[in-house]
C-alpha cells in the first residue's frame, strides 16, 4: 500500500476543537483542517482520509462526507446519498458509512456508491473494516441485543456470529490481518473469527475508551482534560504494553504506515 497520501503518517486524530491533524513518527502534529470541521475519521487502504463533518447532510442520514489525499484539501461528496453517523476506510480509496437508517454504503471518491448492507429487520450498532473482513456489533433477528459478527469481503449477505455472549464490545477496529479489536470492560481486547479472545495489551492502571488498529495500534485513554484524552501507543518492546504519547485527542485513526 505504501506510505503515500494519509499513510505517510502513522496516526491521524481529531482534536477537541474538531480539527483534523496528522501525527508523524516523532509525534509532531500538522493541522489538516480548520476547527469545528470533523466528528469522525477513517483511512482507506491507499491512504485516502475520510471524515464525517459537523455539518448535517442536506439529504438526511447524518453528516456530510469529505475526503482528502492527506494534503489538507477536503473534497465533499455532494451526491444525493444520505450522510453518515459513522465512517471507516475501505478497499482502495473508498470508505464505508453507516446511515441513521442502519444502511451501510460503500462510497468512492468520485461520488459513486453501492449499498453493502440494508438494515431491514436487523440492526447494526457499530462496524469496522480490515484484512478483507467487516466486523460489526449487530443482530440478525429482530429484538435481539447486538452481538459480534463478521462477514468476508464479497459476501456481505452472510454474517457469522462470534458468540452470542459478546454484547459489550465497543469501539471496533480491524487490523491488517482481519483480527477484530475493541474495548471491553474499559480494556483493549481482540477477537478472532473462531471466537477466541484475549488482552490486546496492558495500560497499567489506566482505562481505554477507544482503540484504532491498522499497521500500528493506538488507544485513547480515559485520562481526559479540556485539551482531550491522552493517546497511548502500542510498544511491543515493553512486554506488550502501551506507552503514553504527548498527544491528546477526541478521535484517533491508525493508518497503514510501515
Amino acid at each position: 500500500m505504501g506510505n503515500t497520501k494519509g499513510n505517510a503518517y502513522p496516526l491521524w486524530i481529531i482534536n477537541n476543537e474538531g480539527m483534523v491533524q496528522s501525527v508523524d513518527s516523532q509525534q509532531k502534529l500538522t493541522n489538516q483542517s480548520k476547527s469545528d470541521f470533523a466528528i469522525d475519521i477513517g483511512i482507506s487502504e491507499d491512504g485516502t482520509v475520510w471524515v464525517l463533518s459537523n455539518e448535517a447532510d442536506p439529504d438526511g442520514g447524518g453528516a456530510r462526507v469529505y475526503w482528502s489525499n492527506g494534503d489538507s484539501t477536503w473534497n465533499e461528496i455532494a451526491t444525493k446519498d444520505p450522510g453518515g453517523i459513522m465512517i471507516c476506510g475501505y478497499t482502495g480509496s473508498s470508505c464505508l458509512i453507516l446511515t441513521d437508517s442502519g444502511s451501510l454504503l460503500n462510497i468512492q471518491t468520485d461520488g459513486s456508491s453501492a449499498l453493502i448492507y440494508a438494515e431491514g429487520s436487523n440492526y447494526m450498532a457499530e462496524f469496522a473494516y480490515g484484512g478483507d473482513k467487516i466486523w460489526a456489533m449487530m443482530n440478525t433477528k429482530e429484538g435481539d441485543i447486538p452481538s459480534l459478527h463478521y462477514a468476508n469481503l464479497g459476501d456481505f449477505t452472510t454474517w457469522h456470529s462470534v458468540g452470542d455472549e459478546v454484547y459489550y464490545l465497543n469501539s471496533l477496529s480491524v487490523g491488517q490481518t482481519g483480527r477484530c479489536f475493541g474495548i471491553e470492560d474499559d480494556l483493549p481486547v481482540y477477537y478472532d473469527t473462531d471466537g477466541s479472545t484475549g488482552s490486546a495489551g496492558s495500560m497499567g492502571s489506566h482505562f481505554a475508551i477507544n482503540i484504532s488498529v491498522k499497521n500500528g495500534n493506538f488507544v485513547l485513554s480515559a485520562d481526559g482534560n479540556p485539551n482531550g484524552n491522552l493517546v497511548y501507543e502500542w510498544t511491543s518492546y515493553n512486554e506488550g504494553s502501551y506507552s503514553a504519547m504527548n498527544i491528546r485527542a477526541f478521535k484517533i485513526c491508525a493508518t497503514y504506515y510501515s
